[in-house]
């Protein structure tokens, strides 16, 4: 499968209650490649990024921003509620590892990237689903440029997007294993 999706994140670093609300708000996009091995379990490799506000000395300030990470998903829904490839809505909890990069001023900061979320999964049809996806992720305090206070920062972000199953009328059919 493919994923694309458009949204709104939120960095929480040093100062992350100062400023207003929506004033630190910043756009977020995702693209994503995966596959599902079984019906409960799959992978993916995302990006995600563009740009975060940060917050410091009573002033906003911009970085750009740039996440690349591997997930590893589980369908909670087929989990709980068994095998169902025309199943409306699924729960897909994630968690994922990878690199993250950032740029404040003229300085590049490369760290690694814990990441963690939710996909709420809408079938379309049998090719695609619409996602609302609620993802967090970890950094170290000096991804931002400011040192001090918290040990553990990163963006937070919420996004809504399309995702295509490659394989036509088969893109969703696992067969079971036979029993010997």
């Amino acid at each position: 499968f493919i994923s694309v999706g458009g949204g709104a994140s939120r960095y929480f670093g040093e100062n992350w209650n100062g400023g207003k609300f929506f004033d630190r708000l910043t756009p977020a996009i995702d693209v994503a490649a995966g596959k599902w091995v079984s019906p409960e379990w799959g992978g993916r490799i995302q990006y995600n990024g563009i740009e975060m506000n940060g917050y410091t000395a009573g002033e906003d300030f911009d970085f750009d921003y740039i996440g690349i990470h591997g997930d590893i998903m589980m369908n909670l829904s087929t989990m709980i509620y068994g095998y169902n490839p025309k199943r409306f809505y699924e729960l897909i909890p994630f968690v994922g590892m990878g690199w993250a990069q950032s740029k404040v001023a003229d300085e590049r900061n490369n760290e690694l990237l814990a990441t963690a979320g939710l996909i709420n999964k809408f079938r379309v049809n049998q090719a695609f689903d619409v996602n609302l996806e609620l993802r967090g992720g970890l950094v170290n305090q000096r991804f931002d440029g400011m040192i001090g206070g918290n040990q553990l920062e990163g963006p937070v972000s919420a996004t809504v997007g399309l995702t295509y199953h490659f394989g036509g009328s088969k893109a969703r059919q696992f067969n079971s294993a036979p029993i010997t």
